[in-house]
């Protein structure tokens, strides 16, 4: 069993290299079976930096990807999806908000326990969520421990992109969404089709390099509906025990 690490990166010529250098002092050259740097339409030097990591690391197998449909989050996510070629996949966000170390004890997870998906959790008992908008940290907090709650998804992070899931159930999951909120749908969705879901604690830190693509206002639409989406699924297979192909 591999994995693939999927980075997508829009204008992060301040953080992608510092990104790299971190997967490649922290994470074991022996779980990695590439490194997919998804090129997010960047306008400044980003790719002069990730060409520059994989002369440095031949050994990891970075290769940079162009998003070659319309730019955003989503999108170059779904672009690094259709390119990984591991068993496992994890995606990493280039700010240098996820706490790296934790890739290596998802993987070692996945395989003992025979997972779908692990979730980095910010919520869970002893995880952290240091700096940023209160507002949104209030808000995905309250959207991945009301859900955990009311339809016992086995994570109180689903919002968190910072997760690791086999590659091959994306043949039953389709997604949908244009926005950050992807990574919930890829989690919700993946349990309401009944794979295997577990979590680990993480700290999330705020970026200190550049801004966010993230703006509260227009994403929170996407999270609001997924929200109240899920819920509903979820209590039309309790009430009819089943579920279509999602």
């Amino acid at each position: 069993m591999n994995l693939t690490i999927i980075v997508p990166a829009h204008n992060e010529e301040a953080l992608i290299g510092n990104i790299l250098d971190a997967v490649a002092s922290k994470v074991s050259v022996d779980i990695i079976h590439e490194i997919l740097v998804v090129n997010d339409h960047s306008t400044d030097n980003t790719e002069m930096f990730i060409q520059d990591k994989m002369r440095e690391y031949p050994i990891f197998n970075i290769r940079s990807i162009s998003n070659d449909t319309s730019p955003g989050f989503a999108n170059a996510l779904k672009r690094g999806i259709k390119e990984a070629t591991g068993d496992l996949i994890v995606y990493l966000m280039a700010d240098g908000c996820d706490r790296i170390d934790d890739i290596n004890i998802m993987f070692n997870r996945i395989k003992e326990e025979n997972l779908d998906i692990i979730s980095a959790s910010r919520y869970s008992d002893k995880g952290e969520r240091k700096g940023g908008s209160v507002l949104k940290g209030f808000f995905s907090r309250f959207v991945g421990v009301s859900l955990n709650s009311i339809i016992n998804i086995p994570t109180k992070d689903c919002s968190n992109a910072f997760k690791m899931y086999r590659k091959k159930i994306l043949n039953n999951i389709t997604l949908n969404s244009n926005g950050f909120e992807i990574s919930m749908e890829l989690c919700v969705k993946a349990y309401l089709l009944g794979y295997k879901i577990n979590e680990i604690s993480t700290v999330w830190h705020e970026r200190e390099k550049g801004s966010s693509d993230f703006k509260m206002l227009k994403e929170s639409s996407g999270y609001i509906k997924l929200y109240f989406w899920t819920i509903f699924k979820y209590f039309n297979k309790v009430i009819y025990g089943k579920i279509t192909k999602l």
